[in-house]
């Protein structure tokens, strides 16, 4: 009796054991978790709770986690790792902000070997309040293997502000020293301009030349001036500073006062207003002109048009000053490319642009953007037809995505809808969107095809049959036109007619 409650009591163990090891192999789920930091809405002053959320682009990628003990009242933007103290190893540069202060700060975290930790080293808090145009970065500016924090951005007043530190260990104390070797600071446009270093750099083994740094701002000693002064900091190695080197005035033309307080009134919708439209580069590159577009009513964008190719940005901080104003703008569809522009008007229909992407990417002096534009005028005369009134264009979209299908002679067939088209036929597979034009009274359809091979592609003066060179009844002529700043003029594209399937 006795062994035979011990074998029932052994088979229970192991059927005990057994239904654990079922349990924990089949049924049960392991929970992970995954610690991802968040960037999070900044409360810092109440009034600007809307707009915190636009600010919380800086560049940098989802999910960045801050090395350097954060407080809890600090919100991370961002974060940077790269050797400032020279100690071999990578430190760690974030930029935050608190509870107690509206202005950007830069906390210094650097690496300790000993600990094998980011120490809270130092906190730089710059004047900076507006996330979206600061940014900063490390470089060797002074071309002798040293890694200088630079941060810059636009005060609230529109002025621009650059410092430059470079980052020493103490030997006597454990905190390190932060050397300005840079403060500048002016109501235009201040930047970098780099330059190719050789060889013998790259490999360590000698110093490279310094970078220059350029300020452009407004002459402060005349007031009615519209010349702009342009200023070059070089590196002096003695001093350990920069320092001007040479300054040169750019003559702008006199706008007659009158003129001027209609567009600059000190409010960016004046100025944005006064902006808004088409305008082109006086001063070309080979035979492609540059295009810049500003639409400030509608989307709130700026598209930068170059042959073919076209940039979207969105139109975020404005800040006017002087005489002209500051964008700063982000790729629509690269959120980490920013792009700031600076504007500076010359006349009633002239500026002068100077575009400079993120600091961290490399550019030189200029642009390739950079000069002076005029506003496109479309004055130009358009044979009209005497008695003839034609309808507008929007008419003519209207008629168009109202039949089911329009065939071309060639029996490609034709579908409108919603500013969508697509064009199947045995010479053509095509897809994209349009969109009206209305010129000096004459209609115009203008189509961008998603497709490498398309059928419709630029913009045709729209017209209505009987014509002379068109034989169908109430076909829809599409003649392609080349649209310029000064003129309009028919292209040698293959014209289009198009009769209703209906």
């Amino acid at each position: 009796m006795k062994n035979r409650i011990i074998a029932v009591l052994f088979i229970v163990a192991i059927a005990t054991i057994a239904l654990f090891v079922i349990h924990e192999q089949y049924f049960s789920v392991e929970k992970k978790e995954t610690a991802v930091s968040r960037i999070v809405v900044p409360q810092v002053q109440k009034q600007v709770e809307d707009e915190a959320s636009e600010e919380l682009s800086l560049g940098t990628e989802e999910g960045v986690s801050s090395l350097v003990p954060l407080k809890s009242d600090e919100t991370l933007f961002g974060t940077l790792s790269m050797d400032f103290d020279g100690d071999g190893y990578d430190d760690q540069v974030n930029a935050i902000k608190n509870s107690s202060s509206p202005a950007m700060q830069l906390l210094v975290g650097l690496y300790n070997p000993s600990t094998k930790a980011y120490e809270r080293s130092a906190v730089l808090v710059t004047e900076i309040q507006q996330a979206r145009t600061f940014s900063y970065t490390g470089m060797d500016i002074t071309g002798d293997h040293r890694t200088a924090l630079v941060y810059q951005g636009f005060l609230e007043n529109g002025d621009s502000v650059m410092q430059v530190y470079h980052i020493l260990r103490s030997s006597a104390a454990t905190s390190p020293v932060l050397k300005r070797i840079a403060s500048l600071r002016a109501d235009g446009t201040i930047f970098i301009q780099q330059i190719e270093r050789d060889d013998s750099y790259i490999s360590d083994q000698t110093t490279g030349a310094s970078y220059v740094i350029w300020v452009y701002g407004s002459d402060s000693a005349n007031k009615e001036s519209a010349d702009q002064l342009q200023t070059r900091w070089e590196w002096n190695r003695n001093s350990q500073l920069y320092e001007i080197r040479q300054q040169e005035r750019i003559t702008g033309n006199l706008i007659a006062a009158r003129e001027l307080a209609k567009i600059q009134d000190g409010t960016v919708a004046t100025f944005a207003n006064f902006l808004e439209g088409l305008w082109y580069k006086t001063e070309n590159r080979g035979s492609q002109v540059h295009y810049i577009f500003f639409d400030w009513n509608e989307d709130r964008q700026i598209v930068f048009l170059d042959g073919g190719e076209e940039g979207v940005f969105d139109w975020h901080n404005s800040n006017v000053r002087r005489n002209g104003m500051y964008i700063s703008t982000t790729n629509l569809e690269i959120e980490n490319l920013q792009r700031r522009i600076d504007i500076s008007l010359i006349s009633t229909d002239q500026i002068r642009i100077h575009v400079q992407d993120d600091v961290r990417m490399y550019f030189s002096e200029s642009s390739v953007w950079d000069g002076y534009y005029k506003k496109v005028n479309f004055t130009s005369k358009l044979t009209k037809k005497d008695g003839n009134e034609e309808q507008s264009a929007k008419k003519y979209i209207e008629e168009l995505e109202k039949a089911s299908s329009w065939k071309t002679l060639d029996g490609t067939v034709v579908k409108f809808s919603d500013g969508n088209y697509s064009a199947i036929g045995d010479a053509a597979n095509d897809n994209g969107i349009y969109s009206s034009i209305q010129l000096e009274g004459q209609s115009f359809i203008q189509f961008r095809s998603f497709t490498g091979t398309p059928l419709l592609s630029g913009i045709y003066l729209l017209s209505r049959s009987p014509d002379e060179d068109v034989e169908e009844e109430g076909a829809i002529i599409m003649r392609p036109y080349v649209l310029t700043p000064s003129f309009c003029y028919p292209s040698r594209d293959k014209m289009l007619v198009l009769t209703s399937n209906d």
